[in-house]
């Protein structure tokens, strides 16, 4: 990308991105949470009222939100914590041994919604209209396009740790999408529809 946008008089290329969440990379918090991570520090962090003691992995963007990518010694679990909700970092002289496969998890985590230890799998229906968008890209890093009908539609599965990495991409490609898989998730969107459809019927009326 970087190539792609050296500055030339005129250039043939336009990259849009959405707008990052500000950060202050030269604070104290972010500085602290630095240190934690580069030095496999076990560190306390302090949100609002509440303190978790973790192992700090990495800072990290969810939906151009930043986050705190860390397991929580309590629950021994793997959790996301918004680092605009902390207010403060006390690393510890305590280290701990960074998980190998810290970087091949990230690569599978599609949202801060992310539940350590959970793991199922999706399977959807993308209709023909849209269906060459999910041939041009992976929209999740686990999709995996399974069967091409005749009719120009896909049967396409991913590989997901909550409902939510897949909730919003389903529903801003309604109604050329389909879940088939689990039955679960499917009878919540539909739920999720109806109440917005009655929702909006009873704003019409008054």
């Amino acid at each position: 990308i970087s190539k792609l946008l050296v500055p030339t008089f005129v250039s043939p290329y336009m990259i849009k991105q959405d707008p990052f969440e500000a950060i202050d990379i030269d604070s104290r918090l972010i500085s602290d949470l630095k240190y934690a991570i580069s030095n496999t520090r076990v560190t306390n962090i302090f949100l609002k009222e509440l303190t978790f003691e973790v192992e700090p992995y990495k800072i990290v963007s969810f939906d151009e939100i930043w986050y705190l990518f860390a397991k929580e010694l309590h629950s021994q679990k793997i959790k996301t914590y918004f680092i605009s909700d902390m207010t403060g970092v006390e690393t510890s002289q305590n280290t701990f041994k960074m998980p190998k496969m810290i970087d091949e998890i990230l690569e599978n985590v599609h949202t801060a919604w992310f539940e350590d230890g959970v793991q199922f799998d999706v399977q959807i229906k993308v209709m023909e209209p849209i269906a060459h968008y999910f041939k041009l890209k992976k929209h999740l890093t686990s999709q995996k396009i399974v069967k091409e009908n005749k009719d120009g539609s896909l049967i396409i599965d991913f590989t997901v740790s909550a409902d939510e990495d897949v909730d919003n991409l389903v529903k801003a490609w309604l109604p050329h999408i389909e879940v088939i898989s689990p039955q679960r998730l499917r009878d919540k969107i539909l739920d999720e529809l109806e109440s917005y459809i009655a929702l909006i019927k009873g704003s019409r009326q008054s």
